[in-house]
């Protein structure tokens, strides 16, 4: 047990709620508009894949969030040897906004939240994304009730995205110092490594167990039960 005292920073997309959740709903809807499109051979992280390269290109300036959400999809559908217009992706990306208003929090993580708070563990999170869009999820999810607003850190407003150490340095510098830092998140690369460049501990949300050769995780979990044991174990 260090002798500072613990503080749990989170990720938000994959980790506090699945976008595979609203993934999937965005398809049952998006199959009236194209019946020889069958949702069940989307695979969900085939779009993920297409949705991160995407991201770092509009992050870099390469094309506009339009086209990011554009690409994104026809990408994905590509793999499945559907093409779609750009029309037709901008209806997609349209239902998939709309589904975005449905997401929420499990029940064991508002249980998790809710008893850290009653533990006086100190709260964040860091998320990469636009400002607009990742706000807004955090409204959808009701974060307030746990997490202040200055400490919720969106790459969108500061410039700097995980896995780069500084948006780490960043949250450090509005919580304080003197603290024993972990962060969870479901992203390797972009978390766990982030985490670990930065000087912090990590637990990684590995919900499809991939494998990870020397992975820097200090803990691995499979699921929120796993989770919630680990946190409770690290607090004794």
């Amino acid at each position: 047990m260090t002798a500072k005292k613990l503080c749990l920073v989170w990720d938000l997309d994959d980790t506090l709620y699945q976008k595979s959740d609203i993934f999937k709903k965005a398809n049952e809807k998006f199959k009236e508009v194209r019946r020889d499109f069958d949702p069940d051979q989307l695979d969900y992280q085939v779009f993920k894949r297409m949705s991160n390269l995407a991201y770092d290109r509009a992050a870099q300036g390469d094309y506009s969030n339009q086209e990011m959400w554009r690409d994104r999809i026809q990408l994905a559908m590509k793999e499945i040897g559907i093409q779609i217009s750009d029309e037709e992706a901008d209806h997609w990306q349209h239902l998939y906004s709309q589904s975005q208003a449905t997401m929420s929090l499990s029940p064991k993580l508002e249980q998790v939240f809710y008893w850290l708070i009653d533990q006086g563990v100190p709260l964040g999170i860091i998320t990469n994304g636009l400002s607009d869009r990742q706000w807004q999820k955090a409204r959808y999810l009701d974060l307030g009730r746990w997490f202040s607003s200055n400490r919720i850190v969106v790459s969108g407003d500061i410039g700097i995205e995980k896995p780069d150490p500084r948006i780490f340095d960043y949250m450090k510098q509005i919580i304080g110092e003197d603290y024993d830092y972990w962060y969870i998140g479901d992203s390797y690369q972009h978390d766990i490594r982030g985490a670990h460049a930065a000087g912090w501990h990590s637990i990684w949300l590995n919900y499809h167990q991939q494998d990870q050769a020397d992975s820097q995780a200090d803990l691995s979990v499979n699921d929120e039960g796993q989770l919630q044991a680990a946190i409770e174990n690290l607090l004794k």
